[in-house]
């Protein structure tokens, strides 16, 4: 993306006003009389494509899109609402996996889902990283118990305890589940990863405001598009909470430059559900 890009309004403009609409940043500009639309402010642009992308007659050349960057479609080719909502009620966290690893052409379109999610300020600061290794699974592992006994440690030791119970008596409630993951893997069991052949880890390079938000953004999408191409898979959370106790640190393990905000963990179905549960209607009011 450049600081400067070059936007210019075509002779066959048809003055609809739309691109000064759906601009977020006031590029645009329009005369309310003659409703000509002129290009004001492009050095704020933030390069999201809003208005080439809502422009009927295609009235705008913009140096960060080339034509085979803006792509036509029609609305009754995307999947019905009733579609929609039937793949987000059968997604399911689906840790029965097989040892058959993900082709690498289902990895990839999951990754594309995920960097399509919309990011704050058109940020794009989205970096993925596939761990399909053997070696490096089991770092994965390995940190987040060592992370949590170390956490578990100093919340216990009697110096802490009887000061942080009373300041932050909730800190303590993890206490339990932390154990539980610790001892499960000293005794062999992988309660992190399960048998999860690999593990997409969505980071930005920055950790501003909203980098965490754009990641999880990043993530629904390839929850979504990994449960229409059958590939099992579910959030590390146990992972994911290790990982804001110890900042930064599987980062540099891993020479990942930036910020480790999400982590999915993927891999074959040993089962596919063939039902779902009805959550019921969610409760909700308005102010």
């Amino acid at each position: 993306m450049t600081d400067n890009p070059q936007i210019n309004i075509k002779d066959n403009c048809i003055k609809c006003g739309r691109c000064e609409a759906v601009c977020p940043v006031g590029v645009f500009s329009r005369d309310t009389v003659s409703r000509a639309v002129t290009v004001v402010s492009p050095h704020h642009c933030i390069g999201c494509g809003q208005c080439v992308a809502v422009c009927p007659a295609s009235a705008i050349s913009h140096s960060l899109f080339s034509d085979e960057d803006i792509v036509a479609y029609e609305r009754t080719a995307c999947p019905s609402p009733d579609d929609v909502m039937l793949l987000m009620k059968t997604r399911r966290s689906n840790r029965a996996m097989s040892r058959k690893p993900v082709e690498r052409a289902l990895v990839e379109k999951i990754i594309e889902a995920a960097y399509s999610s919309p990011t704050a300020h058109n940020s794009r600061d989205l970096q993925f990283t596939l761990v399909s290794s053997d070696d490096k699974l089991r770092m994965l592992t390995d940190f987040t118990c060592a992370t949590y006994s170390r956490t578990i440690r100093r919340l216990q030791s009697p110096f802490v305890k009887p000061f942080l119970s009373l300041i932050k008596p909730g800190v303590y409630a993890n206490v339990p589940v932390m154990s539980h993951v610790v001892k499960s893997w000293a005794s062999g069991h992988d309660n992190v990863l399960r048998k999860a052949t690999a593990v997409i880890l969505i980071s930005t390079r920055r950790n501003e405001m909203m980098s965490s938000a754009d990641a999880q953004l990043a993530y629904q999408n390839a929850s979504l598009m990994a449960e229409s191409l059958g590939v099992a898979h579910f959030y590390l959370g146990y992972l994911c909470a290790a990982l804001r106790l110890a900042p930064g640190k599987l980062e540099g393990s891993l020479g990942i430059g930036g910020t480790i905000h999400a982590a999915m963990a993927i891999g074959m179905p040993a089962m596919r559900f063939d039902k779902y549960i009805d959550r019921g209607c969610p409760e909700w009011s308005e102010i």
